[in-house]
């Protein structure tokens, strides 16, 4: 093998380790954007059910001043929470986007280099391919002159 050759094979490795780590970071990123929008959703239905709950007993004549000011507050809570998660989706899905360019560019770089390992490897064939040619007809020329100087001198 070449010294080109053994680097871009290298180099193919390098690439293809690298393409495989950001791999693993952008699955990572869309597992935890999975789960903050997991967050998000049962946020909602926290503050849905709340609400339910707090209609139901103002329906029933049960809600005094105190349990609706508790009910504010608790709405509002989980509100500021509900924002900060939303925050953090949106944050999270900009980074999963810009792994994700990341990756597509190692995709096009390996791509590129694989291009060039295979024009090399080309290349060489093509030169060793010529050298087995010329040495051959060196072979032939040489057994053609053997066969006449044999034919020459037998006579």
């Amino acid at each position: 093998m070449s010294a080109t050759a053994f680097r871009l094979a290298r180099l193919l490795r390098l690439r293809a380790q690298v393409r495989q780590l950001r791999q693993h970071e952008a699955d990572e990123l869309a597992a935890g954007l999975a789960a903050l929008e997991d967050q998000a959703r049962a946020l909602e239905a926290e503050r849905e059910r709340q609400g339910t709950a707090e209609a139901a007993a103002a329906a029933a004549g049960a809600l005094t001043p105190a349990t609706l000011q508790l009910g504010r507050e608790y709405d509002a809570a989980l509100a500021a929470r509900e924002r900060a998660v939303a925050t953090a989706v949106a944050e999270q899905r900009a980074a999963l986007a810009a792994k994700r360019e990341e990756l597509a560019h190692e995709h096009r770089e390996e791509r590129k280099f694989k291009h060039l390992e295979e024009a090399h490897r080309q290349r060489v064939g093509d030169e060793e391919t010529r050298h087995t040619d010329r040495l051959l007809d060196e072979l032939a020329a040489q057994a053609h002159g053997r066969g006449r100087k044999d034919h020459d001198g037998g006579r």
